[in-house]
């Protein structure tokens, strides 16, 4: 497509196996560590489904963090980096 200056520009990768898949998206975190490329995001694909749930995810640790809470998402639960608690 034509390149723009501003705005952000979505792009599908297809055709890829689950291993390259799997690092892909574990290696797009040294993206942020990159000055050229820290605004560059790669997310995996989520059904309307997975993305409801992920949302209520993000609802729920914003609450928690709200109130303190140290927590973040790993594979589809919310986990506390203290580890004491658990929050399924």
């Amino acid at each position: 497509g034509r390149v723009r200056v501003t705005g952000s520009r979505l792009l599908r990768v297809r055709g890829v196996n689950m291993d390259k898949k799997r690092e892909i998206l574990r290696k797009s975190r040294a993206l942020k560590s990159s000055r050229a490329f820290k605004h560059v995001y790669i997310n995996a694909d989520m059904t309307p489904m997975e993305q409801q749930h992920h949302r209520s995810l993000l609802n729920r640790v914003r609450e928690l963090r709200e109130r303190g809470e140290n927590v973040y998402i790993h594979r589809g639960k919310i986990e506390s980096r203290d580890k004491q608690e658990n929050f399924h």
